[in-house]
């Protein structure tokens, strides 16, 4: 039996640590259903340890002894924790101390050891609340990396969404434009096949007429022929009697035409099949049209809409949620999805009743978060004012005696000139002289407005060389 302390929280029938002890009036005290057992098993109602009868006592009415109470579930919470503690492996000693040294949890004895002298030791708990404050700390710093990473992961995981849309949009507008492909090759087709098959219908209806009229020959030949034959068959006075009229009527039978095949026709194959590929594509020309520039939406500031064609752009009624990339501009720009290093370029832009425009070529710096427009070359119409402008600050203002519908930008690389023209009654309204060789020139657009701006298309023309 257990001595000291934990001998007094014992109960004298159950001999274990008291649970809802109750005392009597001889002030004992029991476990209540351990007195509860005992009073039921005997017959008299007495004390287990003094044997004093308490013949009025019930055991609902016993006043609980709660000091006694609280003792003993202290100590069972002080004894769980002291048996969940480790112990020294090798001293088998509570590890009251902690070696900063080998940073390790050690027991009095082990301090005292060689492997451990000249080390410093602190207690377990003034430890454990240092490192716990240095833990909070880098807690603290790594619950911002992990804000970084969610938004790392929210900005990646945005530009994956943005790239299926862009995908599945895209795929839409092939499919589109092969399917106008596909419809004109079968209207061609369809087209091709109905004058094959009347020329056809027609050639052989002339063969017909031809086959039906020998047809009657052969049927009027083939009768006399039995005829003859059947009147040969009789006795000779008979045959004889007949003979004259049998001649008449064989020199009567007409005789075959023997008209020639006149010329074509048979089918004129090489007027159905010469440069058929050829012929269905120059005639395809005339309903294809081609943009001498092409918008990059990837470079669209947030506030622009640029058409599924990508030849027109406008400002739409709230700001898009674009993921970032390198190649986007701010809210109101876009470039052309190529860039020109030499030779000459010309491309038509209609402006119309657009009130806020700007046009031009422009070069490009790729930072991070963006790109960067570094030089501008550009004319710009805001409120009823032309300017011809640079992004260094050079600024001109001009004089407009019209106001243009549609401005046509001719760049000249290697002669240094970009020059714009009202492409309607072709004035030309201003030219810039600048060394653009050795960079990349972006076609650039700007508006403010949501009257688009649109690249107008260019006529196919196809030059056949005979050599």
């Amino acid at each position: 039996m257990a001595s000291g302390l934990e001998e007094e929280l014992h109960c004298q029938i159950c001999l274990d640590i008291f649970k809802k002890p109750v005392i009597l009036p001889c002030s004992h005290s029991f476990c209540k259903a351990c007195l509860e057992t005992w009073w039921t098993d005997n017959a008299t109602k007495e004390c287990p340890v003094c044997k004093e009868k308490h013949l009025r006592a019930d055991i609902n009415t016993l006043p609980s002894n709660l000091v006694l109470r609280n003792l003993c579930e202290a100590f069972i919470l002080q004894r769980d924790k002291d048996a969940t503690t480790p112990l020294c492996t090798l001293h088998s000693e509570k590890l009251k101390l902690f070696c900063l040294d080998h940073r390790e949890p050690v027991c009095v004895i082990c301090q005292a050891s060689k492997a451990h002298n000249n080390h410093t030791c602190k207690p377990i708990d003034e430890t454990a609340h240092d490192y716990r404050e240095e833990l909070q700390e880098t807690i603290g710093h790594l619950k911002k990396k992990l804000k970084q990473c969610e938004l790392l992961f929210a900005k990646w995981n945005n530009l994956g969404n943005h790239i299926e849309v862009q995908a599945i949009r895209t795929e839409k507008q092939v499919k589109k434009e092969f399917a106008k492909l596909h419809n004109f090759l079968h209207r061609e087709e369809k087209d091709k096949l109905a004058v094959l098959r009347e020329e056809k219908a027609l050639k052989k209806s002339k063969i017909a007429e031809r086959v039906l009229v020998i047809s009657k020959e052969m049927q009027a030949l083939n009768e006399t022929i039995k005829a003859t034959a059947k009147e040969m068959e009789a006795e000779d006075v008979k045959f004889l009697t007949k003979y004259k009229d049998t001649v008449e009527r064989v020199e009567r039978c007409p005789l075959v035409d023997e008209q020639k095949m006149s010329t074509g026709a048979l089918i004129d194959e090489a007027k159905h099949r010469s440069n058929l590929r050829l012929n269905v594509w120059m005639k395809m020309k005339d309903t294809i049209t081609y943009s001498p520039i092409i918008l990059d939406p990837n470079t669209a500031g947030a506030r622009l809409i640029v058409s599924d064609d990508l030849s027109t752009v406008s400002v739409g009624k709230s700001k898009l949620q674009l993921p970032e990339n390198p190649e986007r501009l701010s809210n109101y720009c876009v470039l052309g999805s190529e860039w020109f290093t030499f030779g000459t370029h010309s491309w038509k832009v209609e402006v119309k009743n657009n009130q806020n425009w700007t046009l031009g070529v422009a070069t490009l710096s790729e930072q991070q978060g963006g790109a960067s427009l570094t030089q501008i070359w550009r004319l710009a119409y805001s409120d009823g004012t032309y300017t011809a402008e640079t992004k260094s600050g050079d600024c001109t203002f001009l004089s407009l005696k019209k106001r243009p519908q549609e401005i046509r930008v001719n760049l000249n690389i290697e002669g240094g000139k970009l020059s714009f023209f009202d492409a309607e009654i072709q004035t030309h309204l201003c030219t810039f002289t600048d060394m653009f060789t050795g960079n990349k020139l972006y076609p650039y657009m700007f508006t403010e407005e949501e009257t688009p701006l649109k690249i107008l298309p260019h006529n196919v023309n196809i030059k056949i060389e005979y050599q």
